[in-house]
């Protein structure tokens, strides 16, 4: 006579959150002499096992079994093991806590770029997202951004980043903002939409949102037509009357500066040089408009006037000293927005 009750314990579904509405694989232990082909049954609970649901009542001793687990949510979820030997003897295996289950997504409610910018002059954007799950019970835990790519991520897609993450610092729940997280597009000048999803910690991923921005990457400022006479307001084209200096004396120095993006205000720095290796700053912190004691000339949109200031001489204002008989040259700097800066330097004068 057969009085052997058969060991059986749940090996799997004893902790944790799982997701709902998917393929579920429930494994377990089992141990008898006495067994038949089909003596496994299955039970899950929604209520800690106050009652329950079959989900099968005889299948073969061959752990794992596939469980198309239902669209169940919820913090009290509970599986059960019946092992049943030939004799009638059997024995229950019960999940050690209760489990829960997330069968709903989580939601990409708004996702904005360099906080609703149409065009960006760089191509690090930074990204506001925020999601939330309206029913489950499951933490949203990840997020994953791409661009110009709408293909929902897998799982193990390398595109997905923890919200735990030193650069991110958000703590996992079910309602999450991220802000200004900064996200890599293209180095090509054109239109990119961004797409995001978050994954929360039963494994679900949400569907997308996303926001489209523009590159438009800056360039250099342009410096052009710059004019060092010693008069103001010259008649163009200059002649050698209008670009010799004696030491110490008045220099008039115009130019054209232009930038699609924009000038950094007052960014224009005027140096000089004798021997084009040393600079010798003349001004510096002005704006690429200033008139200061000058006129600006036909073709320019700034000048300046260096009182007093030329650093050589034509060869006649010191006569017998050939020291200070040298050419000199202006160099103009400016510098955008995107700190990109540029130079234009003048034409040998003296």
């Amino acid at each position: 006579l057969d009085t052997t009750v058969p060991v059986v314990a749940l090996t799997s579904f004893n902790t944790g959150i799982f997701a709902g509405n998917q393929t579920q694989n429930i494994t377990w232990s089992l141990s008898d002499t006495n067994l038949g082909s089909t003596p496994v049954a299955l039970y899950y609970s929604t209520d800690s096992g106050s009652t329950w649901i079959t989900i099968t009542t005889a299948t073969a001793n061959s752990s794992p079994f596939s469980w198309a687990a239902p669209a169940i949510e919820g913090t009290t979820i509970k599986l059960k093991v019946v092992a049943t030997d030939l004799a009638g003897n059997f024995s229950v295996g019960v999940s050690s806590s209760d489990l829960s289950f997330d069968s709903t997504p989580a939601s990409v409610n708004t996702l904005t770029l360099n906080n609703g910018a149409t065009t960006t002059l760089n191509s690090s954007v930074a990204v506001n997202l925020s999601a939330s799950s309206s029913q489950g019970p499951a933490k949203i835990t990840q997020f994953c951004l791409k661009y110009n790519n709408s293909t929902t991520p897998v799982a193990g897609d390398t595109c997905w980043i923890s919200l735990t993450r030193s650069d991110v610092n958000v703590t996992p729940a079910t309602s999450v903002a991220l802000s200004s997280f900064y996200f890599s597009l293209g180095f090509s000048p054109v239109a990119y939409t961004v797409y995001g999803w978050v994954k929360d910690e039963a494994g679900l991923i949400s569907s997308s949102n996303s926001s489209s921005i523009t590159l438009a990457p800056s360039t250099p400022p342009v410096i052009t037509n710059i004019i060092v006479a010693n008069h103001d307001n010259p008649t163009m084209p200059l002649t050698v009357q209008d670009t010799t200096f004696p030491l110490n004396s008045n220099v008039y120095i115009n130019w054209n500066i232009t930038d699609a993006n924009g000038l950094l205000a007052n960014s224009v720095k005027l140096e000089y040089t004798l021997d084009e290796v040393t600079w010798t700053t003349i001004t510096t912190g002005i704006s690429e408009t200033n008139q200061s004691g000058c006129t600006v000339m036909s073709g320019a949109n700034g000048c300046y006037l260096w009182s007093a200031g030329a650093p050589s001489d034509n060869g006649v204002g010191t006569p017998g000293n050939a020291t200070d008989d040298k050419t000199f040259k202006i160099r103009i700097t400016a510098t955008n927005a995107s700190q990109l800066s540029t130079f234009g330097t003048s034409n040998n004068v003296n």
